[in-house]
């Protein structure tokens, strides 16, 4: 005996639980033809199959996903039973795979990404048939490319994605597509990547350009939105890190500070003042 088209191939997997199952004899019309399926429960059924010339052929219907061994026995009108067919084994798996999305990371203490930068997509993979084959993240208008996710550690898969030029600003919901062994697909779950390519506006309203009769001058500064760090450089001194609103020490005739910011994308912005202290 031997397993014919349209069989499918031995030790593979199938998403459908209808089977077409095909052999051939090495004798023309064999008196009758066994098939023994063997179930992913344990238990065994045989099944009569009539004999058409040197074929015969059964379709199985509402398989259980799990594995399924197939035997083949015939015997022919003398009543001799021939050699026991090789073990055909289908793995069947009617069950989708689920996706669940994990928080994306972004660069440093970052908690939105700029165009440039890389972060990392992650999501939570489970299959409980064939187990997880390959999964995708669509680039959307947010990655340069779609990003393939792979294991990292036990069901958590990640990927990078290149922020590109000319995002969407906001939140992206970027589709997750994943695929198990039997080819069964889902595609119902979202990653978000948070993008902000605009940077603060930084206004300094003390000090301003003016003559100053005392050393200690207030620094009150603020922005067009939230800012993660703020920092100044007094007359080409280090850069100095403040919590706004403070105060400053100036030196004898001409000053000049630089107030920078930067935003939870690390978007950054500077504002320069002259002044002088008489």
């Amino acid at each position: 005996f031997r397993f014919i088209q349209p069989t499918k191939q031995s030790g593979t997997n199938s998403s459908n639980t209808t089977l077409d199952i095909a052999f051939q004899y090495t004798e023309s019309s064999p008196d009758k033809a066994l098939l023994q399926v063997g179930f992913p429960s344990g238990t065994y059924t045989n099944y009569t199959i009539t004999p058409e010339s040197t074929t015969a052929r059964a379709t199985l219907s509402s398989l259980s996903n799990g594995l399924h061994n197939f035997t083949m026995f015939a015997n022919d009108t003398a009543g001799n039973w021939g050699t026991n067919s090789s073990t055909y084994t289908m793995t069947i798996d009617a069950s989708s795979p689920s996706a669940l999305a994990n928080t994306t990371i972004y660069p440093t203490t970052q908690t939105k990404a700029k165009t440039g930068d890389i972060v990392t997509l992650r999501a939570t993979l489970t299959d409980s048939g064939t187990g997880i084959k390959n999964a995708t993240v669509a680039a959307g208008n947010a990655c340069t490319a779609a990003t393939t996710l792979t294991i990292s550690s036990g069901s958590l898969y990640t990927g990078s994605c290149t922020i590109k030029s000319s995002p969407t600003e906001g939140a992206n919901a970027l589709t997750v597509t994943t695929y198990d062994f039997a080819e069964n697909s889902d595609s119902s779950t979202t990653v978000s990547v948070d993008i902000d390519t605009t940077s603060p506006t930084v206004t300094v309203s003390s000090p301003t350009n003016t003559t100053y009769g005392t050393s200690t001058i207030n620094l009150n500064v603020y922005a067009t939105e939230s800012i993660n760090t703020w920092w100044y450089s007094l007359n080409g001194g280090a850069n100095t890190t403040f919590t706004p609103n403070t105060t400053i020490s100036a030196q004898a005739n001409s000053n000049n500070i630089i107030v920078s910011a930067n935003d939870s994308a690390n978007n950054m912005k500077s504002s320069q003042v002259y002044f002088s202290l008489d």
